[in-house]
């Protein structure tokens, strides 16, 4: 295998890694805030807070917190999608390169 293959495919192999290292992150984040979040709106529910103002606390909570949170989480996987879309076109680049450099070099190569 050519260095140049075995380095590209070093190189997949540890954006790879970093890719599920941060996909783990972000699961274990989102559970160590949201679940927290849900024991005490739980908690509330069953009664530790009663009123208007303990429903208004749990909606608000509810429909503005834990979406707030489920979009930044879903912006940090993103960054994943995005960096395997960068390999991708830097493997598909490096292709084309590859090619145009072998063309060139058969066409030198009956020229000379």
């Amino acid at each position: 295998m050519p260095v140049k293959a075995f380095l590209l495919q070093l190189a997949r192999r540890v954006v790879e890694t970093v890719i599920n290292q941060v996909t783990q992150q972000v699961n274990i984040v989102g559970d160590q805030v949201n679940d927290p979040i849900e024991g005490y709106l739980n908690q509330i529910m069953s009664g530790v807070w009663v009123g208007d103002d303990a429903d208004a606390f749990v909606n608000e909570v509810r429909s503005r917190v834990l979406p707030e949170i489920a979009e930044i989480l879903q912006v940090v996987g993103n960054i994943n999608l995005n960096i395997n879309s960068a390999a991708e076109i830097v493997e598909q680049a490096d292709q084309q390169v590859e090619a145009l450099v072998d063309d060139l070099s058969n066409t030198l190569s009956q020229v000379f």
